[in-house]
């Protein structure tokens, strides 16, 4: 009588944990709330030749194209990176680029983009762009798996006199043109 009762009630509690288990796994990070991580922290791991990163001077984190990143953007506004404050900025136009330490593109219109690389030519500005423009950015971001991999191009920063961390290149996906 007893072994009649428990299996069914085993059964129940066998059937609901995956439930509780579900509720309790934490949420995927929403995209561009990573993205925002790693434009920070690409950031903390790049140096800038002087004096694009003297200090007192903000640090212009700077998107071109499409802005995606909703609130996501409202908490680097005012971070320290090396002594500097983050001043979030939406780019207009092509030349307003080169007064950013470091500038998202995501910029679908082809002759717009040209532009851009055509302006900033090798100046100390941090390029960073998701994968899907191509190699068009010193750092290309890809969604892979609920997560982020990026791929830096060395000669790329190399360029623009930029030094990334040892650390953000073992971190890297693949580092091109070393």
């Amino acid at each position: 009588m007893m072994r009649r009762t428990f299996t069914p009630m085993l059964l129940s509690l066998l059937m609901a944990l995956p439930l509780c288990l579900r509720a309790q796994a934490p949420e995927a990070v929403p995209e561009y709330t990573m993205k925002a991580a790693y434009l920070y922290n690409f950031a903390l791991l790049t140096t800038w030749p002087q004096p694009a990163s003297a200090a007192g001077q903000d640090f212009n984190l700077c998107f071109y194209g499409q802005d995606d990143f909703g609130p996501a953007l409202d908490k680097l506004n005012g971070k320290d990176v090396n002594g500097q404050k983050i001043r979030v900025l939406q780019l207009d136009h092509p030349e307003e680029a080169l007064r950013c330490q470091l500038v998202f593109i995501n910029e679908p219109n082809a002759n717009r983009l040209r532009r851009l690389t055509s302006v900033l030519g090798n100046a100390p500005v941090l390029t960073v762009a998701d994968d899907k423009l191509g190699r068009s950015a010193m750092i290309s971001l890809t969604p892979q798996n609920q997560r982020l991999t990026f791929t830096i191009d060395a000669n790329a920063t190399k360029s623009a006199k930029l030094q990334l961390s040892s650390k953000l290149m073992r971190l890297a996906a693949l580092v091109v043109n070393p």
